[in-house]
């Protein structure tokens, strides 16, 4: 007889945000992807995607990463602090 332990199977929890990031008018190109995860900094294990870029200082990305929603946003506001952003607002999905 087999079981299956969903717990076991779901693993630890991940977060997943959508963003709308407001940026300063000196980045070159906020759509390269080296600019997209330097937002993150030193927040290892999360990943920003972008989605699209809808002008020339602002972009959609999908944050994700280990933990509680919770943990996502304390990244969200550790990229507020970035010098670069002028702005973050979290998507409702």
């Amino acid at each position: 007889m087999c079981t299956f332990n969903h717990a076991e199977a779901a693993g630890p929890p991940t977060c997943t945000l959508h963003l709308t990031v407001e940026l300063t008018p000196d980045v070159p190109d906020p759509s390269a992807p080296g600019f997209v995860s330097s937002l993150l900094g030193n927040h290892v294990g999360y990943r920003l995607t972008l989605i699209q870029q809808l002008d020339d200082s602002t972009i959609d990305v999908q944050l994700d990463g280990p933990g509680t929603i919770a943990s996502c946003q304390e990244v969200v506001e550790s990229m507020r602090e970035d010098g670069r952003v002028q702005s973050i607002d979290v998507q409702e999905t």
